[in-house]
């Protein structure tokens, strides 16, 4: 099992989400409903999100603080 250093914590109404920057890995959880809502993030060497897991669609308020942080660009934001 790897090791992740989390180097970033980014906080939103109702989710927490947790960055590795060496890893380009991430992970997203509900602070109510913990990891039944929550979910991994890949990026790419550019920093971008490029997979993510645990839900069907990446909830709201995730996918917009990414967007915000130009992690997922604003035209792709429908493929999450």
């Amino acid at each position: 099992m790897a090791n992740y250093n989390f180097d970033t914590t980014l906080n939103t109404l109702s989710f927490e989400i947790y960055i590795d920057s060496i890893a380009k890995y991430g992970y997203f959880e509900h602070k109510d409903l913990g990891d039944d809502c929550g979910g991994g993030l890949w990026f790419d060497d550019d920093f971008k999100l490029k997979d993510y897991d645990g839900v069907g669609v990446l909830p709201k308020q995730v996918k917009e603080i990414l967007i915000k942080l130009g992690h997922i660009n604003a035209q792709d934001a429908d493929n999450f």
